[in-house]
C-alpha cells in the first residue's frame, strides 16, 4: 500500500488519535530549582543546560529570576526522555514519519513505527481575533514536507528560519526560540540541534502528523 494511503486509512479508522497517548514525566526523576537574581545557569549546569532546557521546553534566555524549573537527577536519562510513545504500531510500515503533539508541545521522528529521536517544540500562539478565533494556529491533520531551505528569511515576520521544512501554506518546522508556551505565527519551532538533525533526517515528501490530545 502507498504511504499516503496508509496515512489516510489510519486517519479514517481513528488511528490518528490513538497514537497520541502521552507518557508524563515521572515526578521522582526531577527536582524543583528556583532561579535567583544574578544566577548564571550556564556556569551551574555547563554542557547539560540544553538538557534542562529540553525537559522544561524552554530556551535558556527565557529562564528568568523568580522562575522555578525542573532539573533532572539523571541527565543522561533526561537527554533521551520523551512524552511520546516509543512505538506506533499503526505506522510500523511507514519508513519515516514526523509526529507533532501540540498538547505536549513535542515532536517525534519515527522509522517504521519506532521513535528515533524527539524534542520540545513551540507551536502557533493562542492570540485571538475580535470573534474569539485563534489568529495564529498550527493546523492539525496529515501533511508532508513540501520543500526545505537551509536558511529561509520570512518577509512576513522579518526573521530568519534556519533548517526550514515547509509543510502547509508557508508554515514550516524550523529553528527558533521556545518560551515554554505556544508563541509562533503558526510554524513549529525547534531547538537548533533538533531542527538541524530533523532537517538532515527528513526528506521531501516525509509525512507530518499534527494532532492534539487535550
Amino acid at each position: 500500500m502507498e504511504k499516503s494511503k496508509i496515512l489516510a486509512v489510519g486517519f479514517i479508522l481513528g488511528l490518528f488519535f490513538s497514537i497520541a497517548d502521552a507518557n508524563p514525566m515521572p515526578e521522582d526523576r526531577c527536582y524543583p530549582f528556583k532561579i535567583t537574581e544574578g544566577m548564571q545557569l550556564d556556569s551551574i549546569f555547563g554542557d547539560s543546560l540544553w538538557v534542562v532546557s529540553r525537559i522544561n521546553k524552554l530556551s535558556p534566555e527565557f529562564m528568568l529570576p523568580g522562575q522555578t524549573i525542573q532539573v533532572p537527577y539523571d541527565f543522561e536519562w533526561a537527554e533521551n526522555w520523551s512524552p511520546l510513545s516509543d512505538f506506533l504500531l499503526e505506522y510500523q510500515t511507514q519508513e519515516k514519519l514526523i509526529y507533532i503533539n501540540l498538547s505536549e508541545q513535542w515532536f517525534g521522528a519515527y522509522e517504521y513505527g519506532q521513535l528515533i529521536f524527539s524534542g520540545p517544540i513551540c507551536s502557533g500562539r493562542r492570540a485571538q481575533d475580535s470573534k474569539g478565533r485563534s489568529k495564529f494556529p498550527t493546523p492539525t491533520g496529515i501533511f508532508k514536507i513540501e520543500s526545505k531551505e537551509l536558511k529561509h528569511f520570512s518577509k512576513k515576520f522579518e526573521v530568519w528560519m534556519p533548517y526550514a521544512m515547509f509543510f502547509y501554506r508557508g508554515m514550516a518546522i524550523h529553528t527558533g526560540v521556545l518560551p515554554g508556551r505556544p508563541a509562533s505565527g503558526g510554524c513549529v519551532r525547534l531547538f537548533s540541534q533538533d531542527a538541524e538533525k530533523l532537517f538532515n533526517w527528513a526528506e521531501i515528501g516525509t509525512p507530518v502528523i499534527i494532532t492534539k490530545t487535550k
